[in-house]
């Protein structure tokens, strides 16, 4: 058996801004390399019967927040549940059913629905295979693992498997394989491929947004979370181009095929940058004003200079003030490709083009609208404010839930 810290991963360790992938997916692409990738990459995926039932069987395990001894004594006896497990070495994220054993010896044990299958092996290929994933994610966190147990709850019976060195060569080629997948479809997880698609009726992508949409509400992890919200980010932008009017005159025709920033390549980028950069600011005050702290986030996790909280709250917000406002610049002709300085790679706007584009930014942020929970009008910088008292009675308490502002 190799040494159970030297995995012979043919990919290097993920950066931590890097979505991790659930470890089900691994499953699934033993299974149907096709369907994990529609799943996980495209986010195409609805529920069945099958996969109600499942849940509804896993109700038990799923409820608890169990977790493993930091140091266990060697004869410790180890029994947790629901476990939550991650490694930026394997690109996996996953919770544990059941973990037991004693000391650092321990074994997963993964609960399905239906009887035990009367196969060779004692499991099917992508079982087997998650459960030997999930004994590679409990040697990375220092435990010694040589085997699981597959808990098949209709027929009430327990299939051991070993993790000998086949069955890990194979588990290890099935994540490199997915964790392929991702990342040939996607250069980074929160910008889009700068790279053309195929045109899809409105209706089919509106149809995509509310699936990703439904599918963000039932994300379980934060990583999983941060994942979706990629896939969408990428079908938005991908169609923010048929949004930008076409002109004859070239000083007023811009192109765009993809985010890009760090730094902005072309205007559209740039444009939309620098609204983000606005928009963070003003919520910035707003969290300020109303006596949160900016930098304490939730969705954005908190690094040194950056606000998380501001970058939280401005997300709902980024299409209905940043976006609008970079989408009436240019469909206006405040802004033109003349208002650009490019220089090593980098575009920016010059300082006439800047004035404007600030000037057309306040105007968006004065423009009122319609509280949907109060029933009375008032400007975005307004609505920002009360969008912020709103989350300081809810983290008081006052409330049970944050009304996140949306439009009819």
């Amino acid at each position: 058996m190799p040494d159970q810290r030297e995995l012979p991963l043919s990919f290097p360790e993920i950066s931590a801004d890097t979505p991790l992938i659930p470890l089900r997916m691994v499953n699934e692409f033993v299974y149907c390399p096709r369907l994990a990738y529609l799943m996980w990459v495209q986010a195409e995926w609805a529920d069945s019967a099958d996969t109600v039932d499942g849940r509804i069987k896993h109700k038990g395990v799923d409820s608890g927040t169990g977790k493993l001894p930091e140091a266990p004594e060697e004869d410790e006896r180890v029994h947790a549940r629901s476990v939550s497990l991650s490694s930026l070495q394997l690109g996996l994220t996953a919770k544990l059913d059941l973990v037991e054993g004693e000391g650092i010896y321990v074994s997963p044990v993964d609960y399905k629905r239906g009887k035990r299958p009367h196969v060779e092996k004692g499991a099917y290929d992508p079982e087997r295979v998650q459960l030997c994933a999930q004994g590679l994610l409990l040697r990375e966190h220092g435990f010694e693992c040589d085997s699981g147990v597959l808990y098949f709850v209709e027929s009430r019976e327990r299939v051991r498997v070993m993790f000998d060195d086949i069955l890990i060569d194979q588990t290890l080629a099935s994540i490199h394989g997915l964790r392929g997948e991702f990342e040939d479809d996607s250069e980074e997880p929160f910008e889009t491929a700068g790279r053309p698609v195929d045109a899809k009726p409105p209706e089919e992508l509106l149809r995509t947004l509310k699936e990703d949409a439904d599918h963000a509400g039932r994300a379980h992890e934060l990583d999983e979370l941060l994942g979706i919200e990629g896939i969408a980010a990428r079908r938005y932008f991908q169609h923010f181009a048929n949004l930008i009017k076409k002109d004859d005159d070239p000083t007023l025709s811009f192109d765009f095929v993809g985010r890009n920033r760090r730094p902005p390549k072309d205007p559209v980028n740039a444009l939309l940058s620098f609204a983000y950069a606005m928009l963070t600011r003003e919520w910035h005050i707003a969290l300020s004003a109303v006596g949160l702290d900016p930098y304490r986030g939730f969705f954005h996790q908190p690094r040194f200079g950056r606000p998380a909280l501001a970058l939280d709250m401005m997300e709902p917000f980024r299409p209905l003030v940043a976006d609008s406002t970079v989408l009436m610049a240019i469909n206006n002709g405040e802004v033109r490709g003349t208002d650009f300085i490019r220089a090593a790679g980098a575009c920016a706007l010059s300082d006439s083009g800047r004035k404007r584009f600030i000037a057309a930014f306040e105007r968006r942020l004065g423009q009122e609208v319609t509280h949907p929970m109060f029933g009375y009008r008032l400007s975005y910088r307004r609505l920002f404010e009360v969008q912020g008292r709103l989350l300081a009675r809810h983290l008081a308490g006052e409330t049970p839930d944050y009304p996140n502002f949306v439009t009819r």
